[in-house]
């Protein structure tokens, strides 16, 4: 191709046929070697993959990265399951294969996957396998919520990367330390190295890479409550994974976009991203990643007073948590409903949703707190005293020793101060509004915006307990 002709000289063009790259690329290779005069090892020998299995491998990986519902990420599972049984030695066909089952929740088959994977690396002295294997063994670890071992994983896999100048891997080893240290609350760490990993990246223009470091580098921002900059990133993130027809990532996104915007307290928008990050995971058929985001449009709805919304939604996302069989998170449910049940003024329905949730919760002190304070204002509401006095000592007890969830807090205390006034105890009720009118003020002062500081401040709940704070 000539540049300054702007076309094509050659006059012949010649095809290959994907089952042949790869004995074409070979002789290219040995070509290259023999006119350069480089030398090679004795003991070099180049490993060579069958011709089908890796056709179905580059198949598989086009089908799962274009896929938009869930009949093609089975098609793809079963495209890579056939290539990595046609040839053992596909350790980055085995690496796929573990990492679709991860993404589908199917840990253990991705930990038979990735293990196998890191035997094979080492078998064939592969470095490049044996890096990436750990790093997936540490991304699982992660998941699972061994840190130690992740850690471990990832820093042996970087330390290789690193000796073998693979910046591609370093890249990803990078990215994953990161989201590692952003889990456990070493924050500046995390953004030291996503910040390494974007450079990277950019340096070796790797779209791919650049869309999911600038999605995390926006999860940084919006923890430090820097909105709008958390907003910008994610957009920019979006308009890459669109350009690549990335559908996966770009659900999850539209996920972390509505999440911003719901904890700056516009939830109209949250609403928004919510609703397009539910239809893209309907498609894919990804329900623990639905079922997060039905919770999140449910309190979004919410708190735009959508009750009737707000509850149908609750309801469905209780429905996919109980297939799940996991109690903690259909607790969550439940709770939800609860006070939606509340907020309708339909307050049996309400004391019996909570009266579940705090069933669940009865082992974890830290998060029946918020059930048994629900608990002491319904039966106010429904005029039952007695009982609500009987929650009102479990939540005295309880606090003690446990400290509620950060996101639990304003509204927690805002409700244990209305208990406690409701029951003739106004002095100790105001040093719960004092701690729930404080943390409004606290957390207003970190956002960076003052736009979104202002949205934040105007929430409905914030200017309920600002008025009683302003009133007593």
């Amino acid at each position: 191709f000539d540049a300054g002709k702007k076309k094509d000289l050659f006059t012949k063009k010649v095809f290959i046929e994907s089952k042949n790259l790869q004995s074409v690329v070979s002789v290219l290779v040995d070509n290259i070697v023999k006119e350069l005069d480089i030398e090679t090892l004795d003991q070099f020998t180049r490993q060579e993959y069958d011709s089908e299995a890796y056709e179905l491998y580059l198949q598989s990986k086009n089908v799962y990265s274009m896929s938009d519902n869930y009949d093609d990420n089975v098609k793809a599972i079963e495209l890579m399951t056939e290539a990595v049984n046609k040839d053992e030695n596909l350790v980055f066909a085995k690496m796929f294969l573990g990492q679709m089952h991860y993404e589908q929740g199917d840990y253990d088959k991705a930990s038979k996957n990735f293990e196998e994977a890191l035997i094979k690396s080492k078998s064939l002295q592969n470095n490049a396998g044996i890096a990436e294997s750990l790093r997936k063994q540490g991304q699982l670890l992660r998941k699972r919520k061994d840190y130690d071992g992740s850690i471990s994983k990832f820093k042996e896999a970087l330390s290789i990367s690193s000796v073998m100048n693979d910046k591609n891997s370093m890249a990803k080893t990078m990215n994953s330390i990161a989201i590692l240290y952003y889990k456990i609350g070493s924050l500046d760490d995390a953004l030291e190295y996503w910040l390494q990993a974007f450079t990277i990246a950019k340096e070796i223009d790797d779209k791919l890479k650049v869309s999911k470091y600038v999605n995390n580098i926006g999860i940084w921002y919006w923890k430090d409550s820097d909105y709008s900059k958390a907003i910008e990133y994610y957009l920019e993130s979006l308009e890459i994974k669109n350009e690549l027809g990335d559908t996966r990532n770009y659900g999850k996104t539209l996920n972390n976009l509505g999440e911003v915007y719901y904890d700056m307290g516009d939830f109209n928008s949250a609403v928004d991203y919510f609703n397009k990050s539910i239809s893209i995971k309907e498609k894919l058929n990804d329900n623990i990643g639905l079922n997060a985001t039905l919770l999140n449009l449910g309190q979004a709805q919410l708190y735009n007073t959508e009750y009737d919304s707000a509850l149908n939604i609750f309801k469905r996302s209780l429905k996919i948590s109980q297939t799940l069989n996991d109690d903690y998170v259909s607790s969550e449910r439940f709770k939800s409903i609860g006070i939606t049940y509340f907020s309708l003024s339909n307050y049996d329905s309400a004391a019996f949703y909570f009266l579940v949730a705090d069933s669940i919760y009865k082992n974890f002190p830290f998060l029946r707190l918020n059930t048994v304070a629900w608990l002491a204002i319904t039966n106010i509401k429904i005029g039952q005293k007695d009982k609500a006095e009987k929650y009102i000592n479990i939540f005295d007890q309880l606090i003690e020793n446990s400290e509620p969830k950060s996101g639990d807090v304003i509204s927690l205390y805002w409700n244990a101060y209305q208990a406690y006034k409701n029951l003739g105890k106004l002095k100790i009720g105001k040093e719960y509004l004092e701690e729930s009118y404080f943390e409004i003020k606290s957390r207003s002062r970190n956002i960076k915006n003052k736009s979104d500081r202002k949205k934040y401040m105007a929430v409905k709940l914030h200017q309920d307990i600002i008025n009683a704070w302003d009133n007593l």
